[in-house]
């Protein structure tokens, strides 16, 4: 598996929930790393830090997360949660979806899965998503403005800026464009840039990037209903 990057920001403006998709193998050790050099947090000997690899996530592994996410850090500052799984059960879902919607303050989750393909839409759209396979050129927003020029756009006009990709049937430039607009949609989610079609917005480039992962997406398809329904910044 292709080795990735993690992008984050300060932990001062970490968000609340992270669904890092990945393999737990690879993935687990650089995110510890990570957390550890980028942040300064302990991963030994800390009551603020907690990792845990569950075979099965169920409904009571849930009840227990939401008892202890809703205990202040220790030191004061911020608890860091970690967990991986094989398998996660619905019931498991819904419980961490009410602990993302109220979430205790200075708490950050970091949930790594192997495909996103079986979390519900609602769980990801609580959470800021990392793709699997990119890096902080790829995952960053490296074409910001031409991302802002698409959402201050026309439908119209967005299959314009964006008719080579779909011209050239380009499935990576087409991913990038899709990991990059919805970094620009996450920052921008709790801002005087917020509508209600912002969440929505975010769950159906959730859905598009599984499409393109079939065999022969249709890249038309996928961006002519992205041009519809994103909102347009003014």
């Amino acid at each position: 598996m292709p080795h990735s990057t993690f992008h984050i920001p300060h932990s001062n403006n970490l968000h609340h929930a992270y669904i890092i998709e990945g393999n737990k193998e690879n993935t687990l050790p650089e995110l510890v790393a990570f957390l550890e050099k980028e942040h300064n947090v302990s991963t030994r000997g800390n009551p603020d830090f907690w990792c845990k690899d569950f075979e099965s996530f169920g409904i009571d592994d849930g009840k227990m997360l939401r008892v202890l996410q809703s205990r202040r850090a220790v030191g004061g500052g911020h608890k860091f949660f970690i967990i991986t799984f094989t398998t996660i059960t619905n019931e498991a879902q819904n419980a961490l979806l009410k602990i993302f919607e109220e979430p205790t303050e200075g708490t950050h989750f970091f949930i790594i899965v192997s495909s996103l393909a079986g979390i519900f839409p609602t769980l990801l759209s609580r959470a800021t998503i990392i793709p699997a396979h990119v890096d902080v050129q790829s995952y960053g927003v490296s074409y910001e403005k031409e991302i802002l020029e698409f959402l201050k756009s026309s439908s119209s006009k967005r299959l314009l800026l964006i008719q080579n990709i779909i011209k050239e049937k380009d499935k990576n430039a087409a991913q990038k464009f899709l990991n990059q607009l919805e970094i620009v949609l996450w920052r921008d989610k709790d801002s005087k840039k917020r509508t209600e079609n912002i969440n929505h917005s975010l769950e159906e480039i959730i859905q598009a990037r599984r499409h393109l992962a079939t065999r022969v997406p249709s890249l038309k398809l996928v961006f002519e209903h992205l041009s519809l329904i994103v909102p347009t910044y003014k």
